[in-house]
């Protein structure tokens, strides 16, 4: 469901990326209209992707309490970690 949410923030973080970073170390050409400079762009992009994380973060532990795995979980239980050890 999250990575529906994402494609927004990260299509932004792509067209700053692109426009700023990449385009200053001679990857990509900044585009022609882009003239108002970082600022607009982190006023937007900063609360948009610290919202996002929390999101993220908040319904990935809600989702983790709900389970019944344990907090460290690999996968294996502990005679299969026991006995790869040998």
């Amino acid at each position: 469901m999250l990575g529906c949410i994402a494609v927004i923030p990260l299509w932004l973080l792509l067209l700053f990326a692109i426009n700023f970073p990449l385009a200053s170390l001679g990857v990509t050409r900044r585009e022609p209209t882009e003239n108002d400079g970082m600022l607009p762009w982190l006023i937007l992009l900063v609360p948009l992707l610290s919202g996002l994380l929390a999101l993220w973060w908040s319904l990935n532990a809600l989702i983790r309490r709900r389970t019944d795995l344990p907090p460290a979980s690999t996968g294996l239980s502990a005679r299969q970690r026991h006995s790869s050890r040998r």
